[in-house]
């Protein structure tokens, strides 16, 4: 696409008018244009592993990226997420710290892995974002292996960073202080309060705040929530929670249970309240853990110095059916009137779908007075087939070696054969999060913000019935790529059982045989009429094949392929529902699905054939013809960065 080049055009009304000139995109902004402060952080690790005494690499030794990411050795990166918010060379993992504070949304994340530091984005509006300098080095003792996972608390009007920190060696910290490795909590604060981007971050004398008793299950503290006698209370991973009445000094106060994030419930989804009878609400909210689920229950703050009560009504739910392997580590912020949840979305093609199987079924949501269906049925037997084989899926295998057998599985490329090298993380579309009274359920379905992306409109459908396929965006050798896309089609309530949804990235090989992505809603008829039922979301790639990768083994040749994935879940419908409903956003290298307003949210990675080959989209009704109230299709246009200090210290 070539660089960005912003062009002011002054300000009319109070707005500043943005033209990208490369892209031949205007974009209107509300808010005053992006004015960063520089400071100059330390500088940060250069080399990940076995570092000379200087800090340089050894030959052959894997390099920290920087923000021109030559830590690639010269990557040439072809393929990248363009309108999902990142670094500069998409190599995070968890998204860290979300929080609104004085008009400006920032979001950290784990950068420069696997030495993890702490990177910085900040937008109004989400469509313009800052890539800021690091926030967090590893600089101090209780940190210098490395900054993991963290939240964010505003505490009397200031923002507080609590992480945790690798330790050096420090034989205070016995047993694990003689060798390195402990784990610490932290606070970081802004150096300059009036700076509206908080760029840059200091860490006060007092800190470390814990030292006793950590481990790896003390990564992941949540946000800090406060009674109302004014305890502050916060958890890790491992559900431990952490009580201070100063938020300065902790003490481990008891277990409550594994919930990195955790909040009252949000509000109601737009027309929820539709005058079915609703079960009794849950008070909260747990999310997170390994996979990514969440849970609702009650919780009260119970007495002082304790953990509070915690009783759940309902566990296990998957936030994202691409967790844990292409949904990973969600992370959640309020702004003031509505609770957004991100996570780390990782790229590259179905590379641990066994994993995601795995998860799946054991955690299937349980709830002692509910008959709602069990997401133990999640996957099809194709599916399962994968955990039995336990293989992965991918484009290209994830282990790297450090050269002395120990496994490394940061920051590094996938790739397309043919097409080129990809960056394989990057961070989820934002989420607003809401609550379904009547199913007992959360919706998770991007910001309304993001509409402001939006370019030309690549096709639209007006109402029709529709019988097999009906073309939305023209395909074929001359077709339009949808690659970089939002999507979206609405059908009203089937008669009878049918398949509908939409198909896109599709073509026809020189042998004549066809492949593309499907993604549908299988419905069936409520039989009872009962308040609430099931019908089926899933997608289709099984037209295409995946190379399959078991751990440790060489890369393998062309021929070891296997079918790519299909896959099904439940999808909970209700009497009041007049029409099913799917939106899906393409990305270059990944879906993002959401079907009835985010009742079921799925993060899909593509096969390099629909990357390299698949053009157009069309809506379908496979067994029974069905009535198409409205189809779209809009280009998406990449976010705008304005990216502030140099390439060694910048996000």
């Amino acid at each position: 696409m070539g660089q960005l080049r912003l062009q002011s055009l002054g300000r009319r009304a109070g707005q500043q008018r943005l033209v990208v000139t490369s892209l031949a995109l205007q974009i209107l902004s509300p808010f005053p244009p992006l004015t960063l402060a520089t400071p100059v952080p330390p500088p940060g690790p250069k080399c990940a592993l076995n570092a000379n005494p200087d800090g340089s690499c050894p030959n052959g030794a894997l390099y920290v990226h920087n923000a021109s990411c030559v830590g690639e050795a010269g990557a040439d990166w072809v393929i990248k997420p363009n309108y999902h918010p990142g670094s500069a060379c998409h190599g995070e993992n968890d998204p860290n710290g979300p929080m609104f504070y004085n008009g400006v949304y920032h979001l950290f994340f784990q950068d420069h892995v696997p030495m993890q530091v702490g990177g910085h984005l900040a937008t109004r509006d989400f469509v313009h974002w800052a890539r800021l300098p690091i926030a967090l080095w590893n600089d101090r003792w209780y940190d210098q292996e490395a900054v993991w996972t963290f939240s964010a608390t505003i505490v009397d009007g200031t923002p507080n960073l609590v992480y945790p920190g690798i330790a050096g060696k420090n034989t205070s910290l016995s047993p694990c202080g003689k060798s390195g490795g402990c784990f610490t909590h932290s606070i970081a604060v802004p150096a300059n309060l009036s700076d509206p981007f908080l760029t840059d971050w200091t860490k006060p004398d007092f800190n470390p705040t814990l030292t006793n008793h950590m481990s790896i299950e003390s990564r992941d503290p949540s946000t800090a929530w406060q009674t109302p006698d004014g305890e502050w209370r916060y958890m890790d991973a491992a559900a431990d929670i952490y009580s201070s009445w100063d938020f300065r000094s902790f003490r481990n106060v008891g277990n409550l249970e594994d919930c990195p994030d955790f909040f009252p419930l949000p509000p109601d989804c737009p027309g929820c309240n539709s005058g079915e009878l609703a079960a009794a609400r849950p008070t909260h909210v747990r999310s997170g853990g390994f996979g990514g689920v969440y849970a609702l229950g009650n919780y009260t703050h119970g007495l002082a110095n304790t953990t509070g009560n915690w009783t759940a009504i309902l566990e296990g739910v998957l936030i994202d059916l691409g967790g844990p392997a292409s949904f990973y580590a969600s992370k959640s912020m309020w702004d003031g009137h509505r609770r957004i949840v991100w996570g780390w979305s990782v790229t590259q093609s179905h590379h641990t779908l066994v994993v995601l199987a795995f998860m799946t079924i054991v955690l299937a949501p349980t709830s002692a007075s509910s008959t709602r269906p069990s997401y133990a049925s999640l996957f099809t037997a194709h599916n399962r087939s994968y955990l039995r084989r336990r293989v992965k899926m991918g484009e290209q295998a994830l282990e790297v070696y450090d050269g002395k057998g120990g496994e490394y599985t940061g920051f590094h490329a996938g790739g397309c054969p043919g097409i080129g090298l990809a960056m394989t993380n990057t961070n989820s579309l934002p989420r607003e999060v809401t609550f379904d009274p009547i199913l007992q359920r959360l919706n998770y379905f991007p910001v309304s913000e993001l509409s402001a992306l939006r370019g030309t409109v690549l096709g639209s459908l007006k109402p029709q019935s529709v019988a097999n396929h009906t073309t939305l965006v023209g395909g074929g050798s001359s077709g339009v790529s949808v690659r970089q896309s939002e999507l979206r089609a609405s059908f009203a309530m089937p008669s009878s059982a049918t398949r509908i949804g939409i198909q896109l990235l599709s073509g026809t090989r020189s042998d004549g045989t066809s492949f593309g992505t499907r993604v549908f809603i299988d419905f069936a008829p409520n039989p009872n009429k009962s308040a609430t039922w099931e019908a089926k979301a899933g997608f289709d790639e099984g037209s295409m094949e995946c190379p399959t990768y078991c751990k440790g083994c060489p890369p393998p040749a062309p021929t070891n392929r296997t079918a790519c994935p299909v896959a099904t879940a439940p999808l909970l419908l209700k009497q009041s529902d007049s029409a099913l409903d799917i939106a899906v956003w393409v990305d270059n290298l990944f879906l993002e699905l959401f079907f009835m307003g985010g009742r079921v949210a799925w993060t899909v990675p593509l096969p390099c054939e629909a990357i390299g080959d698949g053009s157009g989209a069309s809506v379908f009704s496979l067994d029974d013809p069905s009535e198409l109230l409205s189809a779209s299709a809009w280009s998406m246009q990449p976010i705008v960065y304005d990216d502030s200090g140099s390439v060694d210290n910048r996000t």
